[in-house]
């Protein structure tokens, strides 16, 4: 099985009390996508379908301070940002591998449309689609819409920019002519005009073309978690006191050392000291999960869990139990990504 965790770095937290420190660092783990789609679906086509609601107008308007304002020179901003959500989309399925094939039809395919209502599209124009593009499940971007606002904070006089974006998708089995799944999603972009070192410049405050067109790309990558597995960043803790063995493996852990960290912990693993048995057996865990043995972490984490049964150890009951959670989702992920080819 390939090895679907990195490690970004770790944090020192907090001082929860003078017993139990939590040092808290970011992962990157390798996710399954959110639909499970049969595994015959093998050529896709995505497709914009280019409908709006009926009071959907500002395409040529944006918000500057709070004001509506009207585009200068207006551009057909809807098949740019169309344009780029698709784009985004089709490079992250492809990159991937998941299909075979992926077509993606021009934006200029369908015209804009105005509609009370957003309806599913005829089962005749499903079979010619699918049809002509040799596709065995569509894609469609039903709706996508944007809107650029630019404002001054109050706080700092400086200013900052926003996209609201929303857009609703279906996917289709093109030979049962059938909704496999159907989405909405509302985000927002934000734009502070601070680098990482928290330098302020009004240049990296997008324009309203640019900021729309960003936005766009990312919205066509949030979708994309919905049908391939992905990279996320999500957190997990190791436990430490001020006894020196904890002391020197969490800095270890924190140079992703856990080899060398988990030779410390191992010595007491049969301490006397339940607590510091508890976080021997709760680090082993962790480096277990971080070298890839979900199933010696739950292990670990079960035997933590036996040890830490009593009212002293409130703080190291809690973490413990929301581990266990989420190990057994990982199980549960790492099934479902074994289950299919991928490539990272």
């Amino acid at each position: 099985m390939k090895k679907i965790i990195t490690i970004s770095g770790i944090i020192s937290l907090l001082f929860l009390s003078s017993c139990v420190t939590i040092n808290e660092f970011p992962i990157e783990v390798f996710q399954p996508a959110k639909i499970t789609l049969p595994a015959e679906i093998k050529n896709v086509t995505v497709v914009a379908r280019n409908l709006k609601y009926n009071n959907d107008t500002l395409q040529n308007y944006y918000s500057k301070d709070f004001r509506r304002m009207r585009d200068k020179t207006p551009v057909n901003i809807d098949s740019l940002t169309v344009t780029a959500c698709i784009d985004s989309l089709t490079a992250k399925l492809q990159a991937q591998k998941r299909f075979e094939k992926i077509t993606a039809l021009p934006v200029s395919s369908f015209p804009v449309k105005y509609v009370k209502n957003i309806n599913p599209p005829s089962k005749n124009l499903i079979q010619k689609i699918s049809s002509d593009s040799n596709a065995d499940a569509l894609i469609l971007l039903d709706m996508y819409s944007s809107f650029y606002s630019v404002y001054s904070n109050a706080d700092n006089g400086r200013n900052e920019a926003k996209v609201v974006t929303a857009s609703i998708w279906t996917i289709y089995d093109a030979s049962k002519l059938k909704i496999i799944n159907h989405t909405s999603l509302v985000d927002t972009l934000y734009w502070d005009g601070l680098n990482e070192s928290d330098s302020y410049s009004a240049s990296r405050i997008p324009n309203k073309n640019a900021a729309l067109k960003i936005a766009a790309g990312l919205a066509g990558l949030s979708y994309s978690k919905n049908i391939v597995p992905n990279w996320a960043t999500v957190y997990r803790n190791t436990l430490s006191t001020n006894q020196a063995d904890f002391k020197k493996a969490a800095g270890l852990a924190k140079m992703n050392k856990w080899e060398e960290a988990s030779v410390l912990w191992e010595k007491y693993t049969a301490s006397k000291n339940k607590r510091q048995q508890i976080h021997a057996l709760f680090n082993l865990a962790i480096a277990s999960e971080m070298d890839g043995n979900v199933d010696t972490a739950s292990e670990l984490i079960s035997k933590a869990s036996k040890v830490s049964s009593s009212s002293f150890y409130v703080t190291e009951n809690e973490i413990i139990k929301k581990y266990s959670a989420v190990l057994a989702k990982r199980k549960i992920e790492l099934k479902k990504l074994n289950s299919i080819d991928y490539d990272l």
